[in-house]
């Protein structure tokens, strides 16, 4: 619990699990869509 659950969110294409947190774990396909957007 470094982080605490509520300041890391997960974000795949399949599910978006806290996506408002401040620290995001994404996969690179979802990482290159937010930057080209």
């Amino acid at each position: 619990d470094a982080f605490g659950e509520s300041n890391v969110g997960l974000l795949t294409g399949d599910s978006a699990i806290n996506k408002d947190a401040p620290i995001l774990i994404m996969t690179t396909e979802i990482l290159r869509n937010m930057l080209y957007q």
